[in-house]
């Protein structure tokens, strides 16, 4: 009786330690980040070097933002 229980006891804290293991280290993750999607459709004489254009003034404006914002972070 007391060997079975023995065994019982390691079976299930093996089965809870399990439980805490982390194979692929996603906890080393940092906990932001992002990503910058273009989804439109070109008007008329436009083409991707316009939205380029575009795109660096929206990313020089969110940089500025960003800094006043969190400054530790850029």
């Amino acid at each position: 009786m007391v060997k079975s229980a023995l065994q019982f006891s390691l079976a299930i804290s093996a089965l809870m330690a399990t439980q805490l293991s982390q194979a692929d280290n996603h906890a080393a993750m940092p906990a932001y980040g992002g990503v910058e999607v273009y989804a439109c459709d070109f008007a008329e004489g436009k083409d991707i070097d316009d939205l380029m254009k575009v795109a660096k003034k929206w990313d020089k404006w969110a940089k500025k933002i960003i800094q006043r914002r969190m400054p530790v972070m850029c």
